[in-house]
């Protein structure tokens, strides 16, 4: 073997490119795909390309690249927090849109959102409709930039700011036809986006009676959903909190109602396919301020003993901090996927039981760096654990404050950043596919639906 046929074998064995042979009209859509991604190269050379900006930066935004993958069906988003799954400008179209919803325009509370109260009260307080507020003392476009990163102060770290924008919008929930209504509007934007499928990680605050009636809420907006968009799926994530600053009892109390929930809303839809709408549970926070998973692995535990049928997912390894191990507790707690695994790579033993076990790392490009997990989203690990043959899935995390426009600013930016074509993308979807918390005839399904709409845009290409 001579000095190039090694080096050819040493680089197929360190970067395994996906072998999938691509059909004629998708081998066309990858060179059209790696052509415009080329242009923008050549044409865009500024020193921030590869921070990826899809809040501030127009040029990416509106470059037939981003054009292109925003047209591309996208099939699922697994990783996705409830209240900000639309991004801002959609978010504040359906808040216009909306006569039950008011907002503080001053004093401390400027641009926290109320509802589920009474008006004239709302009204005495000098809270204003949405419509009214833009209209008046808070223009759109400082309530879009309010909403999002791009308002983050100077001096102030970006994940405080981001439990800001989760309190001013928490509110949402305190009516269950404005929640309904806000996920139903939700999910009509994510089928415009070619995403067929979601799992939103929804907060269960209240009694047995209030989460059952939230749950129904989401399940209600997603069969509206279904009935006018042929394979449209929803599974809802029950959220658990596990902040250090929250009592333990809250953490218990949220779990108590996912599984209580899990219980009692099952999605019958297909009258032949029954399931539990709430089909997952996760434990969230921002890491480096929660509780470690191995704290609370026995409530973990005893949860998923007793509910053997409802799917185990875990936040874990969303740190840069050297010490943090969480990933080791969520392979052994038994976690179907795990959200970030960011720190995967400094436990390279984990490898092969991930790749046994076939559990899924969700990674989510643009919150990463938006995070400031990573400077630049071409260093990003998760393009070490592709090449490791982990099972890997692009999400969106919370891509009404961090995105112009959900799913496809993430398979954008991987598509810039990590030289990826269609043969890659399609691995990419397929292994979201194949993880999704559904019925085996769901998936089947979803497959379908996917695959159909894909030789649809790759043959309009």
């Amino acid at each position: 073997m001579d000095y190039n046929e090694k080096r050819e074998k040493l680089l197929l064995e360190s970067i395994p490119a996906v072998r999938d042979e691509l059909s004629p009209v998708e081998a066309k859509a990858d060179q059209k795909l790696k052509k415009l991604r080329e242009e923008l190269l050549k044409y865009y050379k500024g020193k921030d390309l590869f921070k990826v900006d899809m809040l501030s930066n127009e040029e990416l935004i509106n470059s037939p690249l981003h054009e292109m993958i925003h047209k591309m069906p996208k099939a699922c988003d697994l990783h996705v927090h409830g209240l900000c799954l639309m991004p801002v400008k959609e978010f504040v179209d359906f808040l216009i849109g909306n006569e039950d919803i008011f907002i503080a325009v001053d004093g401390t509370d400027r641009g926290k959102l109320y509802t589920g109260g009474v008006k004239e009260e709302y009204r005495s307080k000098g809270f204003m409709t949405v419509r009214e507020c833009i209209e008046g003392p808070i223009s759109r476009e400082t309530l879009e930039n309010m909403w999002t990163l791009k308002g983050n102060p100077e001096g102030v770290l970006p994940w405080d700011y981001f439990e800001v924008l989760f309190a001013e919008h928490g509110d949402l929930a305190d009516s269950l036809e404005v929640f309904e209504d806000y996920y139903y509007h939700a999910f009509k934007y994510y089928v415009s986006e070619g995403i067929y499928h979601v799992e939103p990680r929804a907060l269960l605050f209240g009694s047995h009676d209030i989460a059952e009636k939230k749950s129904r809420a989401i399940m209600n907006a997603y069969h509206r959903v279904r009935r006018e968009t042929k394979g449209f799926t929803c599974t809802m994530v029950g959220t658990v909190l596990k902040h250090i600053n929250l009592s333990l009892d809250v953490t218990k109390m949220l779990l108590d109602n996912a599984i209580y929930s899990y219980k009692t809303v099952i999605d019958e839809f297909d009258p032949d396919d029954p399931r539990p709408f709430v089909g997952a549970i996760d434990f969230v926070n921002e890491e480096d301020h929660s509780r470690d998973l191995k704290e609370i692995a026995d409530i973990i535990q005893k949860a998923t003993e007793e509910n053997p049928g409802l799917t185990l997912l875990l936040h874990a390894g969303e740190s840069n901090i050297p010490t943090n191990s969480n990933v080791i507790d969520a392979v052994l707690l038994g976690a179907k996927r795990i959200g970030h695994a960011f720190n995967l790579y400094r436990y390279p033993g984990l490898y092969n039981e991930i790749r046994e076990k076939n559990i899924c790392i969700e990674v989510c490009p643009i919150s990463n760096r938006i995070l400031d997990y990573t400077a630049d989203l071409r260093l990003h690990p998760a393009i070490g654990y592709i090449n490791a043959g982990l099972p890997v899935a692009i999400g969106s995390d919370d891509p009404g404050y961090q995105e112009h426009s959900t799913l496809t600013d993430d398979f954008f930016a991987i598509v810039l950043c990590w030289n990826f074509g269609i043969a890659e993308i399609k691995k990419l979807i397929l292994t979201a596919v194949e993880h999704a918390v559904l019925t085996d005839a769901g998936k089947k399904e979803l497959k379908e639906v996917w695959e159909e709409r894909f030789r649809d845009f790759c043959n309009l290409v």
